[in-house]
């Protein structure tokens, strides 16, 4: 039994270095079932989706993803399956382990938070993202990453322009050179057709 589970989690492992090379990730990693892995391996499918990039967007910066040790807390296994299953655009199945890491009250809460409202966003449902992003920023206010999600909604799906500018203004506040907020803040200083500001 130990041998076979070797072997599986080495034929786990080339199908990840596959992956790697061929960057096809939505047919190659489907096979990838995450109950079954190894925490190093969770950890390796998560570090590779995160670095793949949604324009203006911010997924997850990569200091948000610890590093996983065999002794390290359940709580950090459970967040990376979230976060793989969110690459993964299986946004039910994020919701339920981050939803699990609530019910375990994680000392993690602030990125679970956020991790759901990426998925709702993805799910188009704008409104409870928007409130899983203040619930983010709630815990904890240096948030920058949930400061320029809320902005990008209220300037991409509500119009609200304004309001967007002050949560880009916030995350920029929490971090100066934060590229995607400082472009996201441009976009609606011209949709407000302050098109000097928005040069600037």
């Amino acid at each position: 039994y130990y041998t076979e589970s070797i072997v599986k989690i080495i034929e786990i492992n080339n199908k990840l270095n596959r992956f790697i090379e061929n960057q096809k990730m939505y047919k190659t990693v489907e096979i990838v079932k995450l109950e079954n892995l190894s925490d190093v391996i969770i950890n390796r499918l998560c570090n590779v989706l995160n670095s793949i990039k949604q324009n203006n967007f911010s997924l997850e910066d990569e200091n948000e993803v610890e590093i996983i040790n065999l002794d390290s807390r359940n709580d950090n296994k459970i967040l990376n399956k979230a976060l793989s299953y969110f690459y993964l655009h299986m946004y039910k199945e994020a919701i339920y382990q981050a939803n699990i890491l609530i019910s375990n009250k994680s000392v993690l809460i602030d990125k679970v938070y956020f991790i759901i409202g990426n998925c709702l966003y993805a799910l188009q449902i704008y409104d409870e993202a928007i409130n899983y992003y203040d619930k983010a920023i709630e815990i904890n206010p240096k948030n920058s990453y949930a400061l320029n999600n809320k902005g990008f909604i209220l300037d991409n799906k509500f119009k609200k322009y304004k309001e967007a500018i002050i949560s880009f203004d916030n995350a920029i506040e929490k971090k100066s050179n934060y590229a995607e907020a400082y472009n996201n803040k441009g976009i609606s200083l011209y949709n407000l057709k302050e098109y000097n500001e928005a040069i600037i």
